[in-house]
């Protein structure tokens, strides 16, 4: 009897779960697409001075993070609801054949130029900027359709190539506001979509400018300190007098009773070393926060077993140029520590601060 109701209860709940996912589709979809998206992003920031050959020379290297929309809200422009993926998950133009009414916003540049950045966009699209009122948009003509695919590698290719946009306007526009991947501007009334854009570069121009105020002169920098967890335990066995008595009786001990002592030293070890971790990471903090213009705490990337260095700090700065020296001073002093590194990277535009 019993186990018949268990069969009912499982079939019943298991019905209400499949209601909610059909009831709540596109919310979980959204939700999934934001988490992707944002995860992608921190994976490229770590990995930027690779994969940026070209900008090799901008990174700083003292070792031995979504994108944030950063716009008001705007009447008569909307962020498409996510659609099917693309057929086969492969990137298809949307030049060919296909409306290009809207517009991809890559940012919102402080100056008012009209120009052509060339095919750098999304599936080599065609960038340029709408310049009304001291600002410019830098889009590229699209559909409405969205860009999404359940290959994360698409997905990878098509955020690494929008920051390489957003970077192209930030070294030859000045100051901008990078806008969050695949964020679409759909025009509305009987102006064409550049003129719409324009209209909406008016109305919302003193919210823009009060953003950018936020950001001028500023640049985002990436900040990772790792420490060698072998090398830190090592040290802490040496120091540490409670430990360093409990590794002697060990000696002493039967190879079971031992065993047990040495389960009771590992757990002691584990416990000072997030200790100590905790100690350097706020020691850090009040070292770098005052030389910093803002200051984000981002989340720590999980080391595999086979890395000798693990990280126990991430964050995000905006800096202004007078400061960076003294930043980097402080960085230095910190990568002298024993067993200690850092990577320091950037310059970048505020993606973390708009």
């Amino acid at each position: 009897m019993f186990e018949d109701m268990d069969i009912i209860l499982k079939k019943l709940v298991q019905e209400e779960v499949q209601n909610l996912i059909i009831r709540h589709r596109e919310t979980i979809h959204a939700l999934v697409k934001d988490m992707l998206v944002s995860e992608i992003r921190r994976a490229i920031r770590l990995e930027m001075p690779a994969l940026l050959n070209d900008r090799s020379g901008d990174c700083d290297d003292l070792s031995p993070d979504n994108p944030a929309p950063g716009l008001p809200a705007v009447a008569g422009f909307s962020k498409p609801s996510p659609k099917p993926a693309l057929k086969n998950d492969s990137p298809v133009s949307r030049n060919d054949g296909v409306r290009t009414d809207c517009r991809y916003l890559y940012a919102i540049a402080g100056s008012e130029k009209t120009m052509q950045l060339g095919s750098i966009g999304i599936e080599d699209a065609p960038v340029y900027t709408i310049a009304s009122n001291g600002l410019s948009a830098v889009v590229h003509a699209c559909s409405s359709e969205p860009y999404q695919s359940s290959d994360p590698e698409i997905a990878r290719g098509w955020l690494l190539t929008h920051q390489r946009v957003v970077e192209a306007a930030f070294e030859q526009l000045g100051d901008v506001i990078p806008a969050g991947f695949d964020t679409i501007l759909n025009g509305e009334g009987v102006l064409n979509p550049d003129e719409t854009v324009q209209t909406w570069l008016n109305t919302e121009h003193d919210a823009l400018i009060s953003k950018l105020d936020q950001v001028s002169g500023k640049q985002e920098y990436g900040i990772q300190i790792f420490w060698d967890p072998k090398q830190i335990a090592a040290q802490i066995s040496k120091e540490n007098e409670a430990i360093r008595c409990l590794n002697e009786e060990i000696r002493s001990k039967p190879e079971g009773a031992a065993y047990l002592y040495r389960q009771k030293l590992a757990g002691m070890l584990k416990n000072e070393i997030e200790q100590e971790a905790d100690r350097h990471f706020q020691s850090f903090y009040h070292i770098i926060q005052p030389v910093v213009d803002a200051l984000r705490i981002e989340k720590i990337r999980k080391t595999s077993e086979a890395e000798a260095h693990q990280m126990i700090m991430n964050l995000s700065c905006l800096l202004s140029l007078e400061n960076k020296h003294r930043l980097g001073q402080n960085l230095e002093n910190i990568a002298g520590m024993a067993g200690f590194s850092v990577n320091f990277t950037g310059p970048w535009p505020p993606y973390s601060f708009v």
